[in-house]
C-alpha cells in the first residue's frame, strides 16, 4: 500500500511540476514580448531539466546576443513569432499538467477509500 501512496505523490508533484514549467515559460515569453521594442534586448529562454524523482524544473538562461538574425537598428533579439508559439506551447503543457494532477488526486482519493 505504501508503494501506491508514493506513486500517487510523484504523480502529483510531477503534474505540479509541469504546471510550473508551464507558468515559468508563459512569464518569460512576456517578459520577451514586453521587451520586443528595447534597443539591443536579448531574449531569455527556457529549457526543461528533467528531475530524478521525477517532474521537469525550468532553467532560465538569457540568449546570447549575436545569435539567429541580425538585430533590426535599435531593436531587440525577441522573435514575436517564436514566442507567440511559446505561449500556445505553455497553454497546452499546462492544461495536460493540470488534467494529470486532477487525475493523481482522484485516484489518491480513491486510494483512501479503499482503505
Amino acid at each position: 500500500m505504501k508503494e501506491r501512496e508514493g506513486t500517487m505523490i510523484s504523480a502529483l508533484s510531477a503534474a505540479a511540476s509541469g504546471m510550473n514549467d508551464a507558468r515559468v515559460r508563459v512569464d518569460v515569453a512576456a517578459h520577451n514580448i514586453a521587451n520586443v521594442d528595447t534597443a539591443g534586448f536579448s531574449p531569455l529562454e527556457v529549457s526543461s531539466v528533467e528531475m530524478p524523482e521525477g517532474g521537469v524544473a525550468p532553467v532560465v538562461t538569457a540568449g546570447v546576443p549575436g545569435l539567429g538574425a541580425a538585430l533590426p537598428p535599435g531593436g531587440s533579439g525577441t522573435d514575436l513569432a517564436a514566442e507567440t508559439v511559446n505561449l500556445i506551447l505553455a497553454r497546452v503543457a499546462f492544461v495536460v499538467s493540470a488534467r494529470a494532477f486532477a487525475t493523481a488526486a482522484r485516484m489518491q482519493h480513491t486510494l483512501a477509500l479503499i482503505r
